[in-house]
């Protein structure tokens, strides 16, 4: 359709990006993306969205500079996208401790921490990067939490090796009246669980 020279309805080409991205077929995807003569904000998502589904982190991270230069700033779920990336990225390679960085700026610059879905992403980010410091403090700021906001904390903990901290959280989300992800509180929490003196 793209070669041959249509201008595809907005929507339409949206829903093929998005096809071609859960189709693993990113090149695809790609194609239709740049044949797009007018691109809105849901198609930069579904690009973004594609990439990220399909472990292209670099892409991923790439994308959104590419947005801004088209007039296009990020929005929450743009920044939701992009922290997931983050939080498979290689937490060794110091850009991508860098881009975790940004991402968590220019997230409080728009507010975006605020919303759950947001927030859960960068406190899932910096935990699978190694920085619960950063974690804790996206995840006590928070004014609301779901239960997926403590399930991304007690998770970091956990995979981090601090299992009393897991387990502490898994009580105190508990007594808020929430229920945990059985897969997030791992059998290994509780097995490695030591109460405090």
């Amino acid at each position: 359709m793209v070669r041959s020279g249509l201008d595809l309805d907005t929507s339409i080409a949206n829903s093929l990006i998005t096809m071609y991205g859960k189709c693993g077929k990113t090149d695809d995807a790609r194609l239709v993306f740049d044949g797009l003569l007018h691109r809105d904000v849901i198609s930069w998502n579904s690009m973004l969205a594609g990439y990220e589904q399909n472990k292209q982190i670099d892409f991923c991270f790439n994308l959104p500079r590419e947005m801004q230069l088209s007039g296009f700033k990020p929005d929450n779920h743009s920044l939701t996208i992009i922290a997931s990336a983050a939080s498979s990225s290689n937490p060794a390679k110091p850009t991508y401790k860098r881009l975790c960085r940004e991402i968590h700026c220019y997230a409080l610059r728009r507010g975006a921490t605020e919303s759950c879905y947001t927030g859960n992403a960068i406190i899932a980010m910096y935990a699978n990067n190694n920085r619960l410091q950063d974690a804790e403090k996206i995840f006590k700021r928070m004014c609301i939490k779901d239960s997926y906001t403590w399930n991304a904390m007690m998770d970091g903990y956990s995979t981090n090796g601090f299992f009393n901290e897991s387990m502490t959280l898994f009580i105190d989300m508990h007594k808020q009246g929430l229920q945990s992800d059985h897969l997030a509180f791992s059998s290994q929490s509780v097995r490695d669980w030591r109460p405090s003196k």
